[in-house]
């Protein structure tokens, strides 16, 4: 029966409610503590002591930020203020606004990088996100492919859009395995035809000196190589084409199309079949 009194007792005692006294002094330090902090936001926050005085920009001829002087360095919400440049501004990847206390702001852009261009009635860049945006340049300045056959598929195309088409995505995934390797920095891609992504098709320019003496038709500009390619496995299907290139070079000139889309590839001739 004593044990069963102990017990009872301790659970009572774990029970009991907070003395009234300790309750109000934690109130007390809590309304105290608030008070602080109000009293030090309120001085940091008007004081011209935090007032911007100066905006550093990396890239000073991309956009006026005069517009922030004279604010509170705190005030200044720097992700809406990131969130508005950026729809203004789609070829920049990332923008990068920064307090330098007392009074400074440093803004820093990071571009984005083209990886190909994409053909809608005008040419839009597309960096490795799938985003379009403008660039100075064409895509014949370049030695970007151009995607084609989207046009059914991006109708509402604009600076900025980041698309997820099915068709975009493996075009971009050719592009992205056709610039890590080293061949194809002599034999430029480019076309890139996804209007069919069983059928995707890449069009090759051939070094001058490889198509010199060939003759097409009426005039004397020989077609790109024709390679289809089709889907998946295109790491290593864009392997074996850059070892054809190298090895077949000599006869680049005088093939019709290779085909890649299959187990057994095709190098078609103008004048025969052979299989590989």
């Amino acid at each position: 029966m004593k044990k069963n009194k102990s017990r009872s007792s301790r659970s009572s005692r774990k029970h009991e409610p907070l003395p009234v006294g300790l309750f109000v002094g934690l109130i007390l330090i809590v309304l105290v503590i608030s008070l602080a902090v109000g009293c030090t936001w309120k001085l940091i926050s008007t004081a011209d002591y935090f007032t911007i005085k100066e905006v550093i920009v990396r890239q000073p001829d991309v956009a006026d930020f005069s517009y922030l002087k004279g604010k509170n360095i705190f005030r200044v919400d720097l992700s809406d203020e990131i969130k508005g440049i950026l729809k203004d501004y789609p070829n920049y990847k990332k923008i990068y606004l920064v307090r330098v206390l007392p009074n400074r702001i440093f803004v820093n852009f990071q571009e984005r990088i083209p990886l190909a261009f994409v053909r809608l009635g005008k040419d839009f860049a597309v960096d490795e996100t799938g985003t379009l945006f403008y660039v100075s340049l064409k895509p014949a300045d370049t030695f970007l492919p151009v995607i084609c056959g989207l046009g059914s598929k991006l109708t509402n195309a604009h600076p900025g859009l980041r698309n997820r088409v099915r068709e975009l995505a493996l075009a971009l995934t050719i592009a992205t395995e056709v610039s890590k390797n080293k061949v194809f920095r002599e034999y430029r891609v480019s076309t890139i035809d996804v209007s069919n992504p069983d059928n995707a098709t890449i069009f090759i320019s051939l070094p001058a000196e490889l198509t010199v003496s060939v003759i097409l038709g009426k005039n004397k500009t020989p077609k790109d190589l024709e390679v289809r390619i089709g889907q998946g496995d295109l790491k290593n299907k864009v392997s074996f084409l850059s070892g054809l290139l190298v090895h077949n070079r000599a006869d680049l000139a005088n093939i019709e199309y290779i085909d890649l889309r299959f187990k057994d590839s095709v190098i078609k001739l103008k004048d025969k079949n052979v299989k590989q």
